[in-house]
């Protein structure tokens, strides 16, 4: 029965991460410059001015082929009839955007008898003259409002007074009755299209599964070695900062919890208060402060050398221990010291006073155990939390861990690695919650797993 279980809890595992997974690729796929090159999004269309249309729209093809991102995005999509028609059109791949919007709006008929006077005209123009046409149907086709489709329809009349009077003739007569024509109805209504494992998601979702992450679009390095070195630095962090703060907290909220009512320890508590109450930036920051007060310095290692535990010799991770520890003391102090309280409150703990055990040892003896189960709840909601406190502390002393990796990321607009950090920080969360209700169903008897 434990094991059938067990399973089941692997198995709503599985699903969650697959789960969450999917969010956050449908969720990238928004992204603004995931389907271009760096340095070829609208906001750098300033220095692209002087190429090409083909040559831009080439250079964006062969980025969406390499990436997988030319792809449909899904298993299925769903898109309008007059569109999926337009496929009908043997087009050049630089006229495929405009095609499949006039196809939508004009008809299919019209838009191939336009087209195929385009390309005659096309091919005798000029270069100067081809580009600018061009540009000028890519803007008409991407006019979001009657208005402004009228608005460029005029400018493209203006850019076809510039082509040979032989050419211009006959196709200023084509796009009249282009522009004069409207697609039937039913073309706006929408179309199912089944893709199979020709999709963006399967692709990636494969790639996931193999522990491809795709590459760096700053440095062109894989993604998966660039997280796995900044883990490494901020798995040695959280451990070692989890274990002393742990380590204190529990032997000081057992204390705190026996002489409760001495002077010294009241004034402990409201110190563990006012230090919980900090926010964490304000207390990493007053940390640094004090440390280049007396002289400290973040410019290297204290010690030089190398190899995996190479961080443990520098200053800054020396500060980055202090930092996360004093983060998380008050937070595992007070809750463990309040969870004895409660405890000690309990008919159990009167009948154990009753019998002559000492305040001390019925709160070891018995009070003790019964807090496991909370404590272990807390805790593994303070490894959670530690996410955050590790991301401040990193970047506040320059420590090359995950927070480090992922503020480079957002700042250089580095996608893959922002997407591959925010899905390694989802699914930790999963897991450690997942593992701390196992482990609450072994230590307490009274929680069953459903």
């Amino acid at each position: 029965m434990l094991w059938r279980k067990l399973c089941f809890k692997l198995v709503q595992l599985v699903f969650t991460l697959w789960a969450m997974a999917s969010i956050v690729f449908l969720l990238s796929r928004f992204l603004p410059g995931l389907s271009s090159p760096k340095g070829m999004n609208d906001p750098d269309v300033n220095i692209l001015s002087h190429t090409s249309p083909e040559a831009v729209l080439r250079i964006k093809e062969a980025y969406l082929q390499k990436h997988g991102l030319h792809l449909p995005k899904f298993y299925l999509s769903f898109s309008l009839k007059g569109e999926k028609n337009a496929g009908q059109i043997s087009s050049a791949s630089v006229d495929e955007a405009w095609v499949r919007k006039s196809v939508l709006w004009h008809g299919l008929e019209t838009t191939s008898s336009f087209y195929r006077q385009w390309q005659q005209a096309y091919s005798n123009a000029d270069l100067a003259d081809q580009s600018t046409a061009l540009k000028s149907l890519i803007k008409w086709s991407n006019s979001n409002s009657p208005t402004e489709r009228q608005l460029n329809v005029a400018q493209f009349e203006a850019v076809l007074k510039k082509i040979d009077r032989k050419q211009r003739l006959q196709l200023t007569k084509e796009w009249q009755h282009l522009t004069l024509s409207s697609s039937p109805w039913y073309f706006f209504l929408p179309s199912l299209e089944w893709h199979g494992t020709n999709s963006q998601y399967h692709l990636w979702l494969q790639n996931i599964l193999s522990g491809n992450l795709g590459v760096s679009n700053s440095d062109y390095e894989p993604v998966l070695d660039k997280l796995s070195e900044a883990l490494k630095n901020s798995a040695i962090l959280g451990a070692i900062a989890l274990l002393i703060a742990s380590a204190i907290a529990y032997s000081l909220g057992l204390w705190l919890a026996e002489s409760q009512n001495k002077p010294f320890c009241i004034a402990v508590r409201q110190t563990l208060y006012l230090l919980d109450s900090i926010p964490v930036f304000l207390l990493v920051l007053g940390l640094l402060f004090l440390y280049l007060l007396f002289g400290g310095t973040l410019s290297g290692n204290d010690i030089p050398s190398e190899g995996t535990f190479s961080i443990l010799f520098q200053s800054s991770f020396l500060l980055s221990t202090i930092s996360v520890v004093l983060l998380l003391l008050p937070y595992l102090c007070l809750q463990f010291y309040q969870g004895l309280n409660h405890e000690a409150d309990s008919m159990y703990m009167r009948t154990a006073r009753a019998k002559g055990l000492s305040i001390n040892n019925s709160l070891r003896k018995h009070a003790l155990p019964n807090s496991f189960g909370p404590s272990l709840t807390i805790l593994s909601e303070a490894v959670i939390g530690l996410i955050a406190g590790v991301l401040v502390v990193e970047v506040t002393f320059s420590l090359p861990g995950v927070g480090s990796l992922l503020t480079r990321s957002i700042l250089s607009s580095d996608y893959p690695v922002l997407i591959a950090s925010t899905l390694f920080l989802l699914l930790f969360r999963i897991v450690v919650v997942w593992i701390t209700d196992l482990l609450l169903a072994f230590v307490d008897p009274r929680i069953r797993l459903s």
